[in-house]
């Protein structure tokens, strides 16, 4: 499909919304990996998330009770857009791994019912995002997997052509989707701001730092890289309004003491609400759609090398 017919198909209103015609990109790899392999990394992942939150947060507030004691300047753990971001991102690895655990429990036991794996076990080989894998799965019949977006097109969608016997995205899988949209964006936005706006002046590199200001973008984008979720362009709508919430936060605390509530000098210093307000208004119209658009970039060219890759497999499934 040309890139002209994807933006104007992606920039309909319906993709603002929380809905896609698979469940299985929540918890499936994009690649032919088995599926033990990726449910490892979820664990790993969830596990490591909730381990660097859990270090960074102790750090903080020790760091926090020890200046309150001495009488210095000191912010509360949970005034940092940094501790908000990584409490988004754990929420959501863990959501994703919980999915990923209950969603392939539920399939292993159904394809048991159905018929016996002869070895031993089922196989995730992607998916393929089509209006074919629906035609075959309502058919009854066996789906090949092969993840390719093909949903962004005029055709007649698939709710359409099965007669909606095809299942909502689950509740549980919107907020996933939610946070990841939220994360993807932010996790960059805060390793660049403390990189390079805060970290100079401070110059010490700290391991909970690097778990949250760095390491934090590094495991965004391997989730994106590996995982079958979409991107779409319109969700830039839910940064969007996440980072409105956090201004008007920021608002709030530094008006109870304009003198010490100053959370980030010169990048969110209401002081010089001029410098702030352009900064914020830098992020909220420029930086974040720009993330959006290169995140979706990102996911159709996973879904462009899947496709060159795993070619014959693909011809099969649309043939």
């Amino acid at each position: 499909m040309a890139a002209k017919e994807i933006l104007r198909e992606e920039f309909r209103l319906k993709h603002v919304w929380l809905n896609f015609h698979h469940h299985e990109p929540f918890y499936t790899c994009q690649w032919k990996w088995p599926s033990f392999i990726f449910l490892i990394y979820r664990i790993l992942f969830a596990c490591y998330t909730f381990g660097a939150l859990i270090q960074y947060a102790i750090k903080v507030t020790a760091h926090y009770e020890d200046a309150k004691e001495v009488g210095q300047t000191a912010h509360h753990t949970m005034a940092f857009l940094t501790t908000w971001s990584y409490i988004i991102l754990t929420t959501h690895f863990n959501i994703a791994c919980a999915i990923c655990v209950w969603s392939m429990v539920k399939a292993h036991k159904s394809a048991k019912s159905a018929r016996t794996d002869v070895n031993g076990g089922i196989k995730n080989q992607g998916f393929k995002h089509s209006t074919e894998d629906v035609l075959a799965e309502n058919g009854n019949t066996e789906m090949r997997n092969s993840y390719v977006d093909d949903s962004n097109t005029s055709k007649t969608h698939p709710d359409e052509i099965t007669g909606n016997r095809i299942k909502p995205t689950p509740w549980y899988s919107k907020i996933s989707w939610i946070l990841a949209n939220i994360i993807s964006v932010w996790a960059v936005i805060v390793s660049f701001i403390y990189y390079i706006a805060l970290f100079p002046s401070n110059g010490v590199l700290l391991f909970h730092d690097v778990n949250v200001h760095l390491m934090n973008s590094v495991v965004v984008l391997i989730d994106t890289a590996l995982c079958a979720r979409p991107v779409r362009i319109l969700h830039v709508i839910y940064p969007v309004i996440y980072g409105l919430i956090y201004l008007v936060f920021s608002v709030i605390y530094w008006s109870a003491d304009p003198v010490n509530n100053v959370i980030y000098p010169v990048v969110l210093d209401w002081n010089n609400a001029p410098v702030t307000l352009g900064v914020g208004s830098g992020l909220l119209i420029v930086v974040i759609p720009s993330l959006q658009v290169m995140f979706f970039g990102l996911y159709r060219l996973k879904l462009y090398i899947f496709k060159k890759i795993y070619k014959h497999e693909y011809q099969d499934v649309i043939s």
